[in-house]
């Protein structure tokens, strides 16, 4: 009895912080849901707090046995509520905007503000990547702007790809001109997608590997030139099909299986950049 009473002490802090938490978050967390379920460019969002609470979980799972003494001080405590006060403050002047980014971006002060409360700051420490990855969980505000700009970028490169292979191939536009047909590179098919995507994956995969931190760093900027390599053979590859097999070949069924395929390969090309900056070995401490 004595045991379940102090695991009782112990655990409802944490029930009741999150509690009015969910509460006062309620409008950014259903902006955050319908904009990942919405906004195909997000929909990866989804899966970030998942991961970061699996991470967090392994972390302190892991963390090493400590001799029984407080660990968290007076100057800790105020400190968090501090930071708690700091990140709702910024949350209630987003939402009278509204600003859902900004009151989103301001759940990491809190959360962090919570656990250096009640948990003191080498928990704070143990968690700094789970909480920091929570802020790719965030639509960024203007990424859908770019696809124009990419839309073109590949038509241009694409088109002066396929004239190198001898292809009679003109862009106007966002329009990848064949003799007889045309492609249109549509939003979906930009590559803003899978440039989220592998970014979000190049981060969590440069925190799971042992390597040089300047390794790790370059691992993350070089997913934007892979992603972007990436779609350009994807869009390559259907102007090849539309030119020698047929427009149909390349639009109903290669345009389906191409994607996720090239977003594999992309993948897959990350992870060998990574063991050539000696970056292969996953951590033994998670």
């Amino acid at each position: 009895m004595a045991t379940g009473r102090k695991d009782i002490l112990v655990w409802w802090p944490w029930v009741a912080a999150f509690a009015l938490l969910a509460l006062s978050y309620y409008p950014t967390l259903a902006w955050l849901v319908t904009s990942w379920l919405g906004n195909s460019y997000y929909s990866h969002g989804l899966l970030v707090p998942l991961v970061s609470l699996f991470l967090a979980w392994r972390l302190l799972r892991r963390r090493a046995p400590e001799p029984d003494r407080p660990i968290v001080s007076g100057r800790s405590f105020v400190l968090g509520l501090l930071l708690v006060c700091l990140g709702l403050g910024v949350h209630v002047l987003a939402l009278g905007r509204p600003f859902h980014v900004i009151s989103a971006a301001s759940l990491i002060p809190v959360l962090s503000g919570i656990v250096l409360a009640l948990a003191g700051p080498h928990t704070l420490r143990r968690l700094a990547f789970p909480l920091g990855f929570l802020l790719l969980m965030i639509p960024l505000p203007y990424l859908e702007r770019s696809t124009p700009y990419l839309a073109r970028w590949l038509a241009n490169t694409t088109a002066a790809i396929g004239r190198g292979l001898g292809l009679e191939v003109n862009a106007l536009g966002a329009r990848v001109e064949l003799p007889g047909t045309a492609l249109v590179i549509g939003a979906p098919c930009s590559g803003v997608n899978s440039l989220a995507a592998l970014m979000t994956l190049a981060v969590l995969y440069a925190f799971l590997v042992r390597g040089p931190l300047g390794a790790r760093l370059a691992l993350v900027f070089l997913a934007l030139p892979i992603a972007l390599l990436a779609n350009l053979a994807r869009v390559c590859l259907l102007v090849l099909l539309a030119h020698y097999v047929s427009e149909a070949a390349a639009i109903r069924y290669a345009h389906n299986w191409s994607s996720p395929l090239l977003f594999l390969f992309a993948l897959g090309a990350l992870v060998l950049v990574g063991k050539g900056l000696r970056c292969g070995e996953i951590r033994s401490d998670l």
